[in-house]
């Protein structure tokens, strides 16, 4: 199919409220890319839609809300002095118990605030305010008198907030739509969503492996690992595509900032998010040797404890790394980090060989141009499938010469996939023995390398599958 014809296929199912053309992004999102892109996809949006002549005035206005780090004293400042400001922000609201009993704290990342209040009624309008958070364009208060009187808390206030998110998002509608699509149609239609022109891809085989990295988003507890050479986008996906994913790159990290932090009795990023992705793998640390063991308890419950809080979450892990190799042999375990023993290496689900995917080109040759999905549209349809259960694709799926895990991997492999390219339920048997060999490869790769790495204990292997 064309690609004028499939933007117009797109048009027809979705709306023009549910597509972009992706040209645009890259043509003004220059103007927002201190933001991520789903939330600049939001803006641009919004400006094309204006007359020619003030599609310049609507960036302008957007900008001058968009806070750069220097700009944090002269914000704070106009505020005290004119009582409001309006800023583009990611706000999150937490609750506190203190001895005037629970508060209310709102985090204001560009400001470098974290304890400023909210007006109630917005906490009644947007309740993902107090989960992971709203990006919106919000009015700002000075309260200095407020203040005081709530448990001394930052003076200002957020009195009125419009939402960058989209709200009502009907699964039923997703389904319908997805019906007007062919399987080669459809995949070409996610790769353009997620910002790729599919020819820059090729081959089926390959933009399925592309589109692999969102089965973490579409799938509770689904982990992955990825390896390949810089500037194949493994990154990209996570940081821009939704707010329920949160990016970690380096550095050391915590089991406070993971699962539960004690001393303010809130809960970490496995328990608010989707995903947690670990970038730059290799470069990780661990603040303490109880992270790793906690990691893997989850990993293979979905559940955790930290003194006497118990969490239970759906949220995917995925690890993200580096690596010059062409091909899965022994010495891509150098590219891990010393945490990734067998016994966590066997609780992630599969393998993504990133050295498959190619390096990004120019824009001229590998991004996106034509309409495909608005990303913040496309985040919250995943985020709502992964209450959806298709057991269905479990019973049928057989897996041979595999241990527990293996078994448990594959068919979970198998049910996200599915759910990512035929989420109305409809697909025949060749297109399930598709989807099933793309997922006995992600978890083939992860024995492989349980193998190089304690070859006595993990024989070489091959899985099979038998589909009834």
């Amino acid at each position: 199919m064309a690609r004028t014809d499939l933007s117009r296929k797109a048009l027809r199912a979705f709306g023009d409220d549910k597509v972009v053309d992706k040209s645009l992004i890259w043509r003004y999102g220059h103007i927002t890319k201190r933001i991520p892109l789903f939330i600049s996809e939001f803006i641009v949006g919004k400006c094309v839609e204006k007359p020619l002549g003030r599609v310049e005035e609507c960036f302008s206005k957007y900008r001058r809300l968009l806070p750069s780090p220097d700009e944090k004293d002269k914000i704070l400042f106009k505020l005290s002095e004119e009582g409001e400001y309006t800023i583009i922000d990611e706000f999150r609201a937490s609750v506190k118990f203190g001895k005037e009993g629970p508060l209310v704290r709102l985090r204001i990342p560009s400001l470098g605030i974290d304890d400023a209040l909210v007006d109630e009624s917005i906490l009644e309008r947007y309740s993902e305010l107090l989960g992971v958070g709203v990006w919106g364009m919000g009015r700002l208060a000075y309260t200095p008198l407020l203040g005081s009187k709530r448990g001394g808390a930052t003076p200002i206030m957020l009195v009125d907030l419009i939402p960058f998110q989209v709200t009502g998002v009907e699964l039923r509608d997703f389904k319908e739509a997805r019906g007007a699509f062919d399987l080669g149609e459809w995949i070409d239609l996610l790769v353009i969503s997620l910002g790729l022109k599919p020819e820059f891809l090729g081959s089926i085989e390959r933009k399925l492996l592309y589109l692999s990295r969102l089965l973490p988003l579409v799938e509770e507890n689904l982990h992955l690992i990825e390896l390949g050479p810089r500037g194949t986008g493994k990154s990209f996906i996570y940081k821009n595509l939704s707010h329920y994913v949160w990016l970690v790159s380096g550095g050391t990290i915590s089991t406070a900032t993971l699962f539960y932090n004690l001393r303010l009795r809130t809960p970490g990023q496995v328990a608010l998010r989707d995903a947690v992705v670990f970038d730059e793998v290799a470069k990780l640390r661990f603040g303490s040797p109880e992270v790793a063991s906690k990691l893997k308890d989850f990993m293979e419950t979905g559940s955790f404890e930290r003194g006497a809080w118990r969490g239970h979450s759906g949220c995917s892990l995925v690890f993200l790394g580096n690596t010059d190799s062409r091909e899965l042999n022994w010495r891509v375990l150098r590219d891990l980090p010393r945490f990734m023993d067998a016994a966590m290496m066997d609780r992630v689900c599969g393998f993504i060989e990133g050295w498959r995917i190619p390096k990004l080109a120019s824009s001229s040759l590998s991004l996106a141009d034509g309409y495909g999905l608005y990303t913040f549209y496309l985040a919250e349809v995943l985020h709502l499938m992964r209450r959806e259960a298709f057991t269905e694709v479990m019973d049928r799926v057989e897996v041979l010469d595999a241990t527990i895990r293996d078994e448990r991997s594959v068919k979970k492999l198998a049910s996200s996939l599915v759910k990512l390219l035929f989420p109305h339920g409809e697909y025949d048997k060749g297109e399930l023995e598709l989807v099933v060999k793309a997922a006995v490869e992600l978890r083939q790769r992860i024995r492989l390398l349980l193998h190089y790495l304690i070859p006595q204990e993990y024989a070489r292997t091959e899985l099979g599958v038998k589909l009834s």
